[in-house]
């Protein structure tokens, strides 16, 4: 089993305790093997100082999960409040970005190749974000289920959309319609959720004929961030032979698949992803593959190591003694302060351009948005670089600034 530490002591003060663990895998039952203990410092919107994500396998299946999950409503505090990833605009809304539009065409158009548009007349989308996917299939009956307030609002007024403001638990509990739907709709959700094989059975009741599903996957992974398929709302980490196995479990066989790239573009865990149709099917088989899930697990985890070595090495190239800002709070930011010699580092201010981090501590430091008077009154020599989706906005930010001193990119 492999350990990430901090080159660093930390307090052990609010340290995260799960009221469960994960035991067995949710498909066959069989016990999990622990992979990797992976460290967080100061993860934003979960209320503790330091976070250990134990990843693990099942032998049988191949389904990689975190056995120490964060709790129901912490995970469902950080989906309504809190989760996104770093960006560089306060008015900017991923949801509506020009990549997330093109992604919900290709999928639009991956269904209607495989399926044919007059093959289906509803749609039913969990984790429907802005409303913007439902909306562009026009003429067909559509609804969405999507915990954050501000998109439901989205939804309905800008693309006139009826979406239920809530998580898929309260869904269930609430008094929604029997409705069934000829396409239940999962992109870059199954992977967060506890459970994922009673989840699908849970829609399940919901699909009359389709599912689609797109999830991050570890089939195939090319440089790119450091244990990011480790995300700490990330509770199932998939290959297509583990999402075969699974949806076979429940009922469903393979229509087709594809995996989507995206070349050249500073991404989180999200690609590679496999876009994926399945079809009710009681003789359903799973996906036979060449190397085995727990090979891909272990390639994964030792080129990660590899590539955070890399990222330390410039880490180590910053003067001990050099005031440094770091410019942006997230999953990635924390990581690097548990598993590098980062907080080691003079750190005097930390920024983010997400207003709903402002005032959220990190390593003892109040987080703010950044302006070039108060880096120059707080006098910082150097600002490092903490998020690696939005590096290259950040990068540009920064020169548009007229700030002078020193900028360190990790990547």
């Amino acid at each position: 089993m492999y350990i990430l530490h901090s080159t660093a002591q930390h307090s052990t003060t609010s340290n995260y305790t799960p009221n469960h663990k994960i035991e067995t895998c949710c498909i066959c039952g069989k016990n999990l093997q622990q992979k990797i203990s992976h460290k967080f410092i100061d993860l934003p919107g979960s209320g503790t100082h330091e976070y250990s994500q134990n990843v693990a396998i099942c032998p049988e299946c191949g389904l990689i999960v975190t056995q120490n999950p964060f709790t129901p409503e912490q995970l469902a505090n950080r989906y309504k409040n809190m989760s996104k990833f770093e960006y560089d605009a306060t008015n900017y809304i991923l949801e509506q970005s020009a990549p997330y539009r093109k992604q919900c065409h290709h999928q639009k158009n991956f269904i209607d190749e495989n399926i044919g548009s007059e093959n289906y007349s509803s749609i039913l989308e969990i984790g429907a974000s802005s409303g913007y996917n439902l909306s562009i299939y026009e003429g067909k009956k559509r609804y969405g289920i999507e915990p954050s307030a501000l998109n439901c609002e989205l939804a309905r007024k800008n693309y006139g959309v009826d979406m239920f403001n809530g998580m898929w638990s309260e869904y269930l509990s609430s008094n929604h319609d029997s409705c069934k739907y000829d396409i239940v709709f999962l992109s870059m959700v199954l992977e967060h959720i506890v459970d994922p094989c009673r989840f699908i059975l849970e829609c399940g009741q919901f699909c009359n004929k389709y599912f689609f599903i797109e999830v991050p996957v570890l089939d195939y992974k090319f440089l790119d961030e450091p244990f990011g398929m480790f995300a700490e709302e990330h509770v199932n980490i998939f290959t297509l032979h583990s999402l075969s196995v699974m949806m076979k479990h429940c009922g469903f066989s393979l229509v087709n698949c594809q995996m989507t790239f995206a070349i050249n573009s500073h991404l989180p865990a999200g690609y590679p992803s496999i876009a994926s149709i399945w079809r009710r099917d009681d003789k359903a088989e799973e996906i036979s593959e060449m190397f085995t899930d727990s090979a891909k697990l272990d390639k994964y985890i030792e080129t990660s190591r590899v590539l955070l070595r890399e990222i330390e090495r410039k880490i180590n190239a910053v003067p001990d003694d050099e005031r440094i800002a770091l410019w942006g709070v997230g999953h990635y930011a924390s990581m690097l302060l548990a598993n590098s010699c980062l907080c080691d580092k003079n750190i005097v201010r930390v920024y983010d351009s997400d207003t709903r981090k402002t005032g959220l501590v990190l390593e003892g430091h109040e987080v703010r948005p950044f302006t070039p008077e108060d880096a120059e009154n707080n006098h910082v020599d150097g600002i490092v670089i903490t998020t690696f989706t939005a590096q290259d906005a950040i990068h540009k930010a920064l020169i548009n600034s007229g700030w002078r001193g020193k900028i360190y990119i990790l990547h």
